[in-house]
């Protein structure tokens, strides 16, 4: 009898941890598509510049989206050149309730819609990272944290705290904000990788420029 109990232990610790959490498959599942994605238009990027070949995509992607692409930039111009604003310690931070044409912002300035912040009863997904979770190129209800509110409906609420250009210090103040000021904060995703490269050959180049050894 007693060996039989033994195995039944063994038998639930093997079960299947993804039954027991199906959230992490989905974010598994996500971050691979995710990566997908980019080594896809990183190909498509090079296979053009190896060719020589200019290629305006604003109207290709007007078209499929049904929206004037110039109207997004222009969003993006308001928000990144016009009204950008200093922040102490993550940088810098956008104008809060800003509305655009395609982009609007949310009372502490980060890209997520006010229909999408639901009453305080809700466990929050928090979605960090740069210019890729911001989503520069698409609308609100394209971007990535938009999709992923999508599929979790209505069990969690998902938050999108991408800022253009952050790396994972940036990242890292604004969780710690996020954690101060919303207690409902369950799981938090960070897509980082590009930027932290970036700010390494912004660093190397500044070292250059000044003689200096990096």
């Amino acid at each position: 009898m007693q060996r039989m109990m033994i195995g039944r232990r063994s038998l639930n610790l093997t079960k299947n941890r993804f039954e027991e959490n199906p959230i992490l498959a989905y974010a598994i599942v996500l971050v691979f598509m995710i990566i997908l994605i980019e080594l896809l238009s990183y190909a498509l990027v090079k296979h053009d510049e190896v060719n020589d070949v200019v290629v305006d995509r604003s109207n290709e992607i007007s078209e499929r989206y049904g929206f004037d692409f110039n109207m997004l930039l222009a969003d993006n111009k308001a928000l990144h050149d016009d009204f950008l604003l200093y922040h102490p310690y993550r940088w810098y931070e956008l104008t809060k309730n800003f509305k655009g044409n395609y982009i609007q912002t949310d009372t502490e300035g980060f890209r997520n819609q006010t229909s999408s912040i639901v009453s305080a009863d809700k466990p929050e997904i928090a979605f960090f990272g740069g210019s890729t979770a911001f989503s520069i190129y698409t609308l609100d209800d394209y971007t990535i944290p938009a999709f992923l509110s999508h599929e979790l409906s209505p069990s969690f609420t998902v938050k999108n705290y991408g800022m253009l250009s952050y790396n994972s210090t940036a990242e890292m103040m604004t969780f710690i904000e996020v954690m101060r000021n919303n207690k409902n904060l369950k799981y938090a995703i960070f897509y980082d990788g590009v930027n932290e490269i970036g700010r390494h050959v912004e660093a190397y180049e500044r070292k250059k420029l000044d003689g200096e050894s990096y």
